[in-house]
């Protein structure tokens, strides 16, 4: 622990203490850093003399500036408190955590090609039983994928954090230490109007605790098309179209653990722009899980209002989230819905529910404080969709059987979240949960449970 607290200590001072300078550059190439680090574009940036971080983001590589490195990276220190975070179903479930996130990368730019390499560590203390399997995993590749561009499009080759659509069914899994990533082939062409669709073949990559032995194989893939705006409305309404194909050779159900082939159509309709802004998805999905033929559907909605009038309230809105549970384990079919692989906190940051036969209604509003400052209220109702199936808790796997109850109602959930973002280049968040367990976990003993987090990041 000491150790940790003197790397925090250390990197808080060293960037706290340079909050002018941060202030003063924030304005350039402060406001191009993204979440996805990818995502950067330097082209046409210039630093100017004296900034020692800002030359690191265009260091020319030819006198006509044609080709050029990106050198950045991110740190986040992260404590985590549970209280029961199993509901108290699982012995020595509360627990006290101290995380920590180190990446590093580099992007070369070529004229019409590039090439991304991000390095990551993550380590973990506090753990009375020892790292979860997300927690820690000794220096390896993060990314490491080529992108050539075409007049048509496209195609990135290598590992890569891969999203489609709004990242429901393939997460970054920001919530945990190690972010999700697939090796893979990703190509992108491009459409009428503002339309593209993706074409790929994924691979999820599985973290081991050795250096450089993270490694991926055909066991979790993840392949298909997805058509990202392909209509679009006059009202800036869009509507995506997809297919998903999914193959997991040991995915665990109420009905057992076997191999699962799964199949996932669907779309997705949204609206980004204006008071009004929503994002719904539906999924409907068929396959093979062992001797069982699938058949489920899901739903994920968010519908919010822009507040204009009040300095204080940004935005009030709803989530509303249906993924079906099976109704028959006899019947030789599986109604269980499965998010493919979803975001850890795709309830809540607390990463208690996992999207199977679940449905729930949360109101929330956004608040700001201060200028920098935001906080996220929302209050989340939960139902099992199906009493003939179980809970499933992260990483999608049944705690809870459908015989524990006849009772539907899993409980609600309090949630806030608080977000300074002190610079573009430092930010703190809180987040704290409550789950007031209802009937179906109550009458197997379950109790309360409560989660609190606080991190700390640094990018340049």
């Amino acid at each position: 622990m000491l150790n940790s607290l003197k790397i925090v200590s250390l990197i808080s001072a060293f960037f706290i203490s340079n909050l002018a300078w941060a202030e003063e550059t924030s304005a350039d190439w402060g406001e191009r850093l993204r979440f996805f680090r990818w995502l950067e574009n330097y082209d046409d940036f210039k630093a100017n003399q004296g900034e020692t971080f800002a030359t690191l983001k265009r260091i020319a590589l030819t006198d006509s500036r044609a080709a050029y490195l990106t050198i950045g990276g991110d740190y986040r220190a992260r404590y985590e408190h549970y209280s029961n975070q199993m509901f108290a179903l699982v012995s020595d479930d509360s627990s006290n955590s101290r995380l920590q996130r180190f990446m590093l990368h580099a992007d070369l730019h070529l004229e019409s090609s590039r090439l991304f390499v991000q390095l990551a560590q993550y380590t973990e203390d506090g753990l009375t039983h020892g790292p979860r399997p997300l927690d820690e995993s000794a220096l390896d590749i993060q990314q490491a994928f080529y992108e050539t561009k075409t007049d048509w499009g496209k195609i990135k080759l290598g590992r890569q954090e891969f999203i489609l659509g709004s990242g429901k069914k393939t997460g970054v899994r920001e919530g945990p230490n190690q972010r999700r990533a697939f090796d893979g082939i990703n190509v992108t062409i491009k459409g009428a109007s503002k339309s593209t669709f993706d074409i790929f073949y994924m691979q999820e990559v599985q973290a081991q605790k050795e250096s450089f032995k993270d490694s991926s194989s055909s066991d979790r893939r993840l392949y298909g098309v997805h058509a990202n705006a392909f209509v679009t409305w006059d009202n800036d309404v869009s509507m995506d179209l997809f297919y998903y194909g999914y193959n997991h050779d040991r995915k665990v159900y109420e009905q057992g653990i076997g191999k699962e082939q799964r199949h996932s159509i669907g779309t997705r309709f949204y609206k980004k722009i204006g008071p009004i802004q929503f994002d719904y998805e539906l999924t409907y999905q068929f396959g093979d899980f062992e001797q069982y033929d699938i058949s489920a559907w899901g739903f994920a909605s968010e519908t919010s209002l822009l507040i204009e009038n009040l300095d204080w309230l940004n935005e009030i809105g709803v989530r509303i989230n249906y993924a079906s549970g099976d109704s028959n384990s006899q019947d030789g079919e599986l109604g269980t819905y499965n998010a493919l692989f979803p975001n850890a906190a795709y309830v809540s940051e607390s990463a208690l529910f996992a999207p199977g036969n679940i449905k729930d209604i949360q109101p929330f509003a956004n608040l700001q404080i201060a200028p920098n400052l935001t906080v996220f209220l929302g209050a989340d109702f939960l139902w099992r969709a199906s009493k003939d199936d179980a809970l499933y808790v992260n990483p999608g796997v049944p705690i809870l059987t459908s015989e524990t109850s006849h009772h539907s109602f899993y409980g609600t959930q309090f949630n806030l979240t608080a977000t300074w973002q002190i610079t573009h280049f430092l930010s703190l968040q809180s987040f704290y949960t409550h789950t007031d367990v209802g009937d179906f976990i109550e009458e197997s003993k379950g109790q309360d449970s409560e989660f609190f987090m606080t991190s700390f990041a640094v990018k340049f």
